[in-house]
Protein backbone atom coordinates (compact mmCIF):
# COMPACT_ATOMS: atom_id res chain seq x y z
CA UNK A 1 0.00 0.00 0.00
CA UNK A 2 2.74 2.50 1.06
CA UNK A 3 4.70 2.01 -2.02
CA UNK A 4 1.59 1.88 -4.49
CA UNK A 5 1.18 5.77 -2.76
CA UNK A 6 4.53 6.62 -2.84
CA UNK A 7 4.24 5.54 -6.53
CA UNK A 8 1.12 8.12 -7.16
CA UNK A 9 2.72 10.90 -5.25
CA UNK A 10 5.82 10.39 -8.08
CA UNK A 11 3.94 10.87 -10.68
CA UNK A 12 1.49 13.47 -9.69
CA UNK A 13 4.94 15.23 -8.45
CA UNK A 14 6.14 15.46 -12.22
CA UNK A 15 3.39 17.19 -13.28
CA UNK A 16 3.19 19.40 -10.32
CA UNK A 17 4.89 23.17 -10.32
CA UNK A 18 7.14 24.29 -7.62
CA UNK A 19 4.40 25.47 -5.26
CA UNK A 20 2.11 22.57 -6.31
CA UNK A 21 4.84 20.20 -5.48
CA UNK A 22 5.71 21.80 -1.81
CA UNK A 23 1.89 21.51 -0.82
CA UNK A 24 2.12 18.22 -2.18
CA UNK A 25 5.18 16.86 -0.02
CA UNK A 26 3.61 18.89 2.67
CA UNK A 27 0.12 17.53 2.47
CA UNK A 28 0.22 14.14 0.73
CA UNK A 29 3.95 12.97 2.39
CA UNK A 30 2.45 13.66 6.09
CA UNK A 31 -0.43 11.86 5.45
CA UNK A 32 1.86 8.88 5.86
CA UNK A 33 2.40 9.76 9.21
CA UNK A 34 -0.98 7.91 10.03
CA UNK A 35 0.52 4.45 9.14
CA UNK A 36 2.29 3.67 12.51
CA UNK A 37 -0.87 4.02 14.14
CA UNK A 38 -1.83 1.51 11.58
CA UNK A 39 0.36 -1.20 12.62
CA UNK A 40 -0.82 -0.71 16.12
CA UNK A 41 -4.92 -0.74 15.05
CA UNK A 42 -3.84 -4.00 13.11
CA UNK A 43 -1.96 -4.86 16.89
CA UNK A 44 -5.26 -4.88 18.39
CA UNK A 45 -7.12 -6.97 15.73
CA UNK A 46 -9.23 -4.09 15.19
CA UNK A 47 -10.18 -4.88 11.27
CA UNK A 48 -13.31 -2.38 11.06
CA UNK A 49 -10.80 0.31 12.32
CA UNK A 50 -7.79 -0.73 10.16
CA UNK A 51 -10.54 -0.80 7.07
CA UNK A 52 -11.57 2.54 7.62
CA UNK A 53 -7.68 3.96 8.63
CA UNK A 54 -7.00 2.87 5.37
CA UNK A 55 -9.64 3.96 3.53
CA UNK A 56 -8.72 7.57 5.05
CA UNK A 57 -5.25 7.43 4.01
CA UNK A 58 -5.80 6.36 0.48
CA UNK A 59 -8.87 9.57 0.05
CA UNK A 60 -6.43 11.96 1.85
CA UNK A 61 -3.65 11.07 -0.40
CA UNK A 62 -5.82 11.16 -3.22
CA UNK A 63 -7.59 14.57 -2.20
CA UNK A 64 -4.00 16.72 -1.31
CA UNK A 65 -2.49 15.05 -4.34
CA UNK A 66 -5.39 16.28 -7.06
CA UNK A 67 -5.75 19.63 -5.77
CA UNK A 68 -2.09 20.15 -5.95
CA UNK A 69 -1.07 19.14 -9.11
CA UNK A 70 -5.18 21.01 -10.38
CA UNK A 71 -6.05 16.86 -12.03
CA UNK A 72 -8.61 14.64 -11.34
CA UNK A 73 -8.19 11.21 -10.27
CA UNK A 74 -10.26 9.25 -10.73
CA UNK A 75 -13.25 11.10 -9.26
CA UNK A 76 -13.33 14.71 -8.19
CA UNK A 77 -10.59 16.14 -5.82
CA UNK A 78 -14.36 17.33 -3.90
CA UNK A 79 -15.40 13.71 -3.96
CA UNK A 80 -11.80 12.41 -2.38
CA UNK A 81 -12.25 15.31 0.08
CA UNK A 82 -15.44 14.36 1.40
CA UNK A 83 -14.54 10.43 1.60
CA UNK A 84 -11.90 11.93 3.82
CA UNK A 85 -13.65 13.84 6.12
CA UNK A 86 -16.20 11.10 6.58
CA UNK A 87 -13.68 8.34 7.03
CA UNK A 88 -11.68 10.74 9.12
CA UNK A 89 -15.01 11.30 11.39
CA UNK A 90 -15.22 7.84 11.69
CA UNK A 91 -11.34 6.94 12.72
CA UNK A 92 -11.63 9.91 15.52
CA UNK A 93 -14.82 8.36 17.18
CA UNK A 94 -13.34 4.67 16.71
CA UNK A 95 -10.55 5.52 18.62
CA UNK A 96 -12.81 7.30 20.91
CA UNK A 97 -14.47 3.90 21.67
CA UNK A 98 -11.16 2.04 21.79
CA UNK A 99 -10.00 4.09 24.35
CA UNK A 100 -13.35 3.96 26.20
CA UNK A 101 -12.00 0.68 27.56
CA UNK A 102 -15.58 -1.29 26.94
CA UNK A 103 -15.42 -4.90 27.78
CA UNK A 104 -18.56 -5.85 25.99
CA UNK A 105 -18.07 -6.31 22.10
CA UNK A 106 -21.59 -5.76 21.25
CA UNK A 107 -21.53 -2.62 22.29
CA UNK A 108 -18.26 -1.85 21.03
CA UNK A 109 -19.48 -3.44 17.34
CA UNK A 110 -22.64 -0.61 18.09
CA UNK A 111 -20.98 2.12 18.53
CA UNK A 112 -18.34 1.98 15.87
CA UNK A 113 -21.01 1.41 13.18
CA UNK A 114 -22.91 4.39 14.48
CA UNK A 115 -20.16 6.36 14.12
CA UNK A 116 -19.65 5.35 10.54
CA UNK A 117 -23.24 5.91 9.65
CA UNK A 118 -23.43 9.12 11.76
CA UNK A 119 -20.03 10.36 9.90
CA UNK A 120 -21.29 9.96 6.36
CA UNK A 121 -24.75 11.61 7.47
CA UNK A 122 -23.61 14.77 9.40
CA UNK A 123 -21.23 15.75 7.33
CA UNK A 124 -23.68 15.62 3.84
CA UNK A 125 -25.59 17.60 6.52
CA UNK A 126 -22.83 20.04 7.10
CA UNK A 127 -21.36 20.21 3.75
CA UNK A 128 -18.70 22.89 3.05
CA UNK A 129 -20.35 25.57 4.78
CA UNK A 130 -20.45 24.69 8.95
CA UNK A 131 -18.74 21.75 10.76
CA UNK A 132 -21.65 21.98 13.70
CA UNK A 133 -22.67 18.33 13.30
CA UNK A 134 -19.63 17.17 12.91
CA UNK A 135 -18.20 18.81 16.39
CA UNK A 136 -21.27 18.03 17.67
CA UNK A 137 -20.67 13.45 16.73
CA UNK A 138 -17.13 13.84 18.08
CA UNK A 139 -18.39 15.85 21.42
CA UNK A 140 -20.57 12.75 21.78
CA UNK A 141 -18.04 10.47 21.57
CA UNK A 142 -15.60 12.04 23.71
CA UNK A 143 -18.08 12.66 26.74
CA UNK A 144 -18.88 8.53 26.25
CA UNK A 145 -15.10 8.41 26.69
CA UNK A 146 -14.60 10.38 29.93
CA UNK A 147 -17.53 8.62 30.97
CA UNK A 148 -16.48 5.35 30.48
CA UNK A 149 -13.35 5.77 32.00
CA UNK A 150 -14.15 7.99 35.06
CA UNK A 151 -16.29 5.00 35.71
CA UNK A 152 -13.59 2.10 35.36
CA UNK A 153 -12.43 -0.01 38.28
CA UNK A 154 -8.88 1.00 39.46
CA UNK A 155 -7.60 -2.64 38.44
CA UNK A 156 -8.87 -1.81 35.20
CA UNK A 157 -7.42 1.41 34.69
CA UNK A 158 -3.94 0.18 35.67
CA UNK A 159 -3.78 -1.36 32.88
CA UNK A 160 -3.37 1.37 30.65
CA UNK A 161 0.04 2.38 29.68
CA UNK A 162 -0.15 5.93 31.06
CA UNK A 163 3.28 7.04 29.34
CA UNK A 164 1.54 6.65 26.07
CA UNK A 165 -1.85 8.51 27.11
CA UNK A 166 0.25 11.43 28.51
CA UNK A 167 2.39 11.19 25.06
CA UNK A 168 -1.06 11.18 23.04
CA UNK A 169 -2.51 13.48 24.98
CA UNK A 170 -0.14 15.98 24.71
CA UNK A 171 -0.06 15.69 20.61
CA UNK A 172 -3.14 15.78 20.61
CA UNK A 173 -2.91 19.85 22.66
CA UNK A 174 -0.10 20.44 20.02
CA UNK A 175 -2.40 19.71 16.92
CA UNK A 176 -4.93 21.65 18.19
CA UNK A 177 -2.63 24.75 18.46
CA UNK A 178 -1.18 24.21 14.93
CA UNK A 179 -5.06 24.01 14.03
CA UNK A 180 -5.92 27.21 15.61
CA UNK A 181 -3.27 29.12 14.17
CA UNK A 182 -4.22 27.82 11.17
CA UNK A 183 -7.58 29.21 11.49
CA UNK A 184 -6.96 32.33 13.33
CA UNK A 185 -4.32 33.23 10.57
CA UNK A 186 -6.48 32.24 7.84
CA UNK A 187 -3.41 29.55 6.62
CA UNK A 188 -0.28 29.73 4.85
CA UNK A 189 0.37 29.44 1.54
CA UNK A 190 2.55 26.34 1.70
CA UNK A 191 0.10 24.49 3.88
CA UNK A 192 2.92 24.13 6.75
CA UNK A 193 0.47 24.32 9.73
CA UNK A 194 -1.68 21.91 8.18
CA UNK A 195 1.58 19.82 7.30
CA UNK A 196 2.44 20.23 11.34
CA UNK A 197 -1.31 19.46 12.57
CA UNK A 198 -1.01 16.37 10.35
CA UNK A 199 2.21 14.87 11.82
CA UNK A 200 0.91 16.05 15.26
CA UNK A 201 -2.12 14.06 15.14
CA UNK A 202 -0.90 11.44 13.64
CA UNK A 203 1.36 10.85 17.12
CA UNK A 204 -1.80 11.69 18.95
CA UNK A 205 -3.48 8.58 17.32
CA UNK A 206 -0.56 6.05 17.70
CA UNK A 207 -0.30 6.85 21.52
CA UNK A 208 -3.78 6.64 22.09
CA UNK A 209 -3.91 3.64 19.91
CA UNK A 210 -1.13 2.00 22.42
CA UNK A 211 -2.39 3.48 25.73
CA UNK A 212 -5.06 1.49 25.97
CA UNK A 213 -5.10 -2.71 26.09
CA UNK A 214 -8.68 -4.22 24.18
CA UNK A 215 -10.46 -5.88 26.81
CA UNK A 216 -13.07 -7.08 24.90
CA UNK A 217 -10.67 -9.79 22.83
CA UNK A 218 -12.66 -13.10 21.67
CA UNK A 219 -9.57 -14.54 21.03
CA UNK A 220 -6.62 -13.96 24.35
CA UNK A 221 -3.21 -14.09 21.72
CA UNK A 222 -2.26 -10.38 20.47
CA UNK A 223 -0.67 -9.74 17.03
CA UNK A 224 2.84 -8.36 17.91
CA UNK A 225 3.20 -5.05 16.71
CA UNK A 226 5.82 -3.96 13.97
CA UNK A 227 5.86 -0.31 15.52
Amino acid sequence: LTRALLLAVAAAAAAADTMGLVRLVLGAFTDLAFVPALFQVARHRRHFELFIGISQLVAAMASNISQAVGATLFIPEQQWHFVADVTTLTYACCLMVHLMGNGNENTNIVLRYAAFAFAGLFKARDSWDSVFWEALLVTSFVLLTVYSNFKQPSAVFKQYDQASAQLGAGALMLALVFLGIDLATGGDQIGLLLALMHISGAASAYFCWKAVPCFDYKKTERVESFV
